[in-house]
């Protein structure tokens, strides 16, 4: 019975009528209608909604507190690793295809593309340390 309680596998007329006749019930009193048996689902899916929704916001206020708590850390990070983005002398974005050897500019987005950069702080840093010995 738990592969039917589970709903991996549904029984034959014929067995659905043996069973019955075995608890001394009608099929609809073993199953219920077809609105209970949708009832039924959308209680189950309503219940896993709102555990994933309860998952989302847990998340959301995690990342919240560590932005008011060490968001200075993220910003920090990410001035010494990113470098200014670049634009065309028109001021339009320009972009990269990160898949591409040449690294070439383009001025026109497509799937995949990333917004193209100078050199980060950090970079500048490595590429310039015999400079600072």
């Amino acid at each position: 019975m738990s592969d039917y309680e589970k709903q991996k596998s549904y029984p034959t007329f014929a067995n659905l009528d043996k069973i019955a006749e075995y608890f001394n019930a009608t099929p609809t009193q073993l199953f219920g209608t077809s609105k209970e048996i949708e009832l039924e689902k959308s209680v189950l899916e309503s219940n896993e909604y709102s555990d994933k929704v309860s998952e989302i916001l847990k998340a959301v206020k995690y990342i919240e507190h560590f932005l008011e708590t060490d968001g200075q850390y993220l910003e920090d990070l990410l001035y010494l690793t990113r470098g200014n983005q670049l634009y065309t002398e028109d001021g339009d974005e320009l972009y990269i295809d990160p898949t591409s050897q040449k690294r070439t500019f383009h001025n026109q987005y497509e799937p995949g593309f990333i917004v193209a950069r100078d050199k980060s702080p950090l970079e500048l840093l490595i590429e310039n340390k015999d400079l600072l010995d």
